[in-house]
């Protein structure tokens, strides 16, 4: 739900800035099909905060716009939208301001299940399942993350638990072993990696929030790192802070879309409707009206207040505030990587066994029905080398599971002052 989010600004953000903390992270990217310079040009015009406006515009003609205003080659792969029935004619749309160009390509292609690649020198736009098969391989030099022990089979061992880690947390179902295309093989203090464009920007994202959590200072030992975009991260403590602000709505009947449009002008939020989930759920930004009277609460309430009733939630994705159904919402998985060496008995086991007293705890009483193990999207991991936990999980589930590390610390201090 919407409130939950607020929990997670009480555990902390940890902005992660990936060109100033892995330093020790050399990758090598052999993807023969962009140079150096190309490839650059284009990431730079991918992070460059944005405004686009589109209304009802053919697909190529936004190409042809996009590529002027950031001096990039875009390119429709036409083969494969005309195998997925989009021609490069189709309408799009889109209305967003002060995001990264990635985040706002992301709007605008999600709803017709298109999205880009770098490849030949150009930004292509092409279809998801397209895009799934555009493999690079990286190598990341991760010394620095694992524990060095004092011969080979024990660094061999934390190389493994750092694999296992990849493989349970990011894009689970994208790798080898379970039938994916995704590869990931030790050589020495690295990890080559063979996978998507998107999973390696995940993949940057999880050992940059490893590093945050390494180099933190002791006082904020029960602050959560984020796996997550800087931009992104910034953009959820921002709206996460507007959601927190005291306000009145008062709306009689009115269309989803304008109520959206409302929250945009009167709240100051990047707001986005969700318009493939909610179709296919049967509500329309048109059809659907709302209804509310309230003042002197929480933004954060009112919404959960107006949307609730139609099962719907919000989520932050791509730097705005999406309005989507609880189902969208469950599938939008984010990673964290939690400290809990002073929750740990026996930090320094070798079996694990007081880790694994504590995973469970967790994933008996938060959330229960939506781990892996029992069919669920979450899972969790432990990562001995730092004591910490990773979870993969909703933003809902994250903000609980905050509460209740936060509880257990509070417990233990009373518990160690009483005696």
């Amino acid at each position: 739900m919407v409130q939950t989010r607020q929990a997670r600004t009480a555990v902390g953000f940890v902005l992660i800035f990936l060109s100033s903390l892995a330093p020790t992270a050399a990758r090598c990217d052999t993807n023969p099909d962009a140079t150096p310079s190309a490839q650059d040009a284009i990431v730079a015009a991918l992070e460059t905060k944005v405004s686009l406006e589109f209304k009802e515009t053919p697909l190529q003609q936004i190409a042809n716009d996009i590529a002027k205003a950031h001096k990039i080659n875009v390119v429709l792969d036409v083969k494969s939208l005309a195998e997925a029935g989009i021609a490069p004619d189709t309408a799009l749309g889109v209305r967003i301001a002060g995001v990264t160009l990635r985040s706002a390509l992301n709007l605008l292609l999600n709803s017709v299940d298109l999205t880009y690649v770098i490849r030949n020198e150009v930004l292509l736009i092409t279809t998801t399942d397209r895009a799934s098969a555009d493999l690079t391989t990286k190598s990341y030099n991760v010394a620095d993350l694992v524990k060095r022990g004092e011969d080979a089979d024990d660094e061999n061992c934390d190389m493994d638990v750092l694999e296992d880690l990849l493989a349970t947390t990011i894009a689970p179902s994208t790798w080898d072993e379970v039938g994916g295309p995704g590869s990931i093989s030790a050589y020495g203090n690295c990890l080559v990696i063979s996978q998507t464009r998107e999973v390696h920007r995940h993949i940057d994202n999880l050992f940059a929030a490893l590093r945050t959590l390494k180099n933190a200072p002791d006082r904020a030992i029960d602050k959560p790192a984020w796996a997550i975009d800087p931009a992104e991260l910034a953009a959820e403590k921002q709206i996460d802070a507007a959601l927190a602000k005291k306000t009145e709505i008062i709306v009689e009947k009115m269309p989803l879309g304008d109520f959206a449009d409302m929250l945009r002008s009167e709240e100051h939020l990047s707001v986005q409707l969700d318009t493939k989930a909610l179709g296919d759920a049967g509500v329309s930004s048109n059809g659907t009206n709302v209804s509310l009277s309230v003042h002197d609460i929480t933004l954060d309430a009112a919404l959960a207040l107006v949307l609730q009733p139609l099962d719907l939630t919000t989520i932050v994705r791509d730097e705005t505030l999406w309005i989507t159904t609880t189902d969208a919402a469950s599938s939008h998985l984010q990673v964290a990587i939690y400290p809990v060496r002073d929750l740990i008995d026996k930090p320094d086991e070798q079996d694990g066994t007081s880790r694994s007293i504590l995973m469970n705890t967790i994933v008996t009483t938060v959330a229960r029905h939506t781990w892996d193990e029992v069919g669920g999207p979450g899972a969790i991991t432990a990562f001995a080398p730092q004591s910490c936990l990773v979870i993969r999980q909703t933003q809902e589930t994250h903000a609980k599971i905050g509460r209740c590390l936060a509880d257990l610390r509070k417990a233990r201090s009373e518990l160690n002052q009483d005696r």
